[in-house]
């Protein structure tokens, strides 16, 4: 009897062909939550530097429900990064986390509502912003994925956190956003989406504003620390669906 060993399948988002986005100058600190910080310093009593990393809507609930949630081969550089990325170890914060790097895919469905791109975005130590202004075509409704992947040099368990950005709004009998201040524990939601297409959204009356405006904390507790990077998602475009 031959027995056949299955491969372990990759997400659909490694496989696009993509632009790569230099976005390690896009760290910016970001004010955590004093009840994350205790949650995720909880049981970690040494906290020490992290390994220098190589080159290169949600789940459970914490307040009110979320928003709505509801790729071929190759990679060319983005040939309008500005100069060479920064490359230096995560180091350990003064609020005690190591910062990690994030790497986070943008890729079509539906032509043209990417402006018939796909993006994969490289952040540095701590992650950074990413404005959806910059890649969402307004005058494109269609559907698209958003995609993130931790640095994978880390060990540990992790756990995603979601602080909401997105003012609640109605939306045909139903609302979407989830409100100001509104906090999450999204692990197995996200754990679920990244193995296949990321999160899923559409454009269609900016739907996807709603859905993924906020800070996305992405943390790994090893034995004897916590790294963390986090991803702000905001379109700047459409300031009055933001809470900040």
């Amino acid at each position: 009897m031959i027995v056949l060993l299955g491969c372990k399948k990759e997400p659909e988002y490694t496989s696009a062909t993509v632009e790569i986005v230099d976005k390690s100058r896009a760290y910016r600190n970001t004010l955590m939550p004093e009840e994350l910080r205790t949650k995720l310093l909880e049981g970690v009593s040494t906290m020490t530097p992290a390994p220098a990393p190589a080159a290169e809507g949600h789940g459970e609930k914490k307040e009110e429900g979320h928003g709505e949630n509801k790729a071929e081969h190759g990679e060319k550089k983005d040939e309008h990064a500005s100069g060479p990325p920064v490359k230096k170890p995560s180091e350990v914060g003064a609020d005690g986390f190591a910062r990690m790097r994030i790497q986070v895919y943008l890729v079509e469905k539906t032509p043209g509502v990417l402006n018939n791109k796909n993006y994969k975005f490289e952040y540095g130590p701590g992650g950074g912003e990413l404005d959806l202004a910059d890649y969402v075509n307004a005058k494109k409704h269609g559907t698209f994925y958003l995609a993130f992947q931790a640095d994978p040099q880390e060990i540990g368990e992790m756990k995603v956190w979601y602080l909401s950005n997105a003012r609640t709004r109605k939306m045909g009998v139903g609302t979407v956003g989830s409100g100001c201040q509104s906090f999450f524990d999204i692990t197995d939601y996200f754990n679920k989406e990244m193995k296949d297409k990321g999160f899923v959204v559409n454009s269609t009356d900016q739907r996807y504003v709603s859905a993924l405006a906020g800070q996305y904390f992405i943390n790994i507790k090893g034995e004897k620390r916590v790294s963390i990077g986090t991803i702000d998602v905001i379109d700047s475009r459409y300031k009055n669906l933001l809470c900040r």
